[in-house]
């Protein structure tokens, strides 16, 4: 990934009408930002190709089927923190890897359908990761808010 521009008042605009609407024309970004269409075909080239957005799809957690999440607070070896958070990364399951200051050092959020998927994640391959000390695990019981513009909250840092 090249390195992250910076961000100027017309790239966050468009970032901003892309996150209330990922459909909303160029056309249309263009006449509310009084621009060009090909100065926004321009800067989205530019922004999903230096990494600062893609467009995806959003899903609404509740009507996932594999609807059960987890909050794992893991305790690293210091030299095995970035080992063990490339390790979950690679995991289909894994939602999110943070590193963290405080009580954990990694931070991972899982999706999975069952408590049995659950147990063997959590036992037979996230607890035999080379550097795990010790983890502690939280089930999510019902998701209240799942704000889809969650990376606008990041201020720096890449996004796998």
């Amino acid at each position: 990934m090249k390195a992250i521009p910076p961000l100027d008042s017309i790239d966050q605009a468009i970032l901003d009408l892309l996150a209330q609407n990922a459909r909303t024309s160029n056309r249309a970004i263009a006449a509310e930002l009084g621009i060009s269409e090909g100065t926004v075909r321009i800067r989205l080239q530019r922004l999903e190709a230096s990494g600062v957005m893609r467009i995806t799809v959003v899903t609404n957690p509740k009507s996932l089927p594999k609807s059960m999440y987890a909050y794992i607070g893991l305790e690293i070896q210091s030299k095995q923190i970035r080992n063990v958070a490339d390790s979950l990364c690679a995991m289909p399951e894994v939602r999110f890897v943070g590193l963290m200051l405080g009580r954990c050092d990694i931070l991972a959020i899982i999706q999975v359908g069952t408590p049995q998927e659950l147990s063997d994640l959590l036992s037979t391959r996230l607890s035999k990761l080379p550097g795990v000390r010790r983890w502690e695990s939280w089930l999510g019981l019902e998701v209240v808010k799942h704000d889809h513009r969650f990376g606008h909250v990041f201020a720096g840092g890449t996004a796998r």
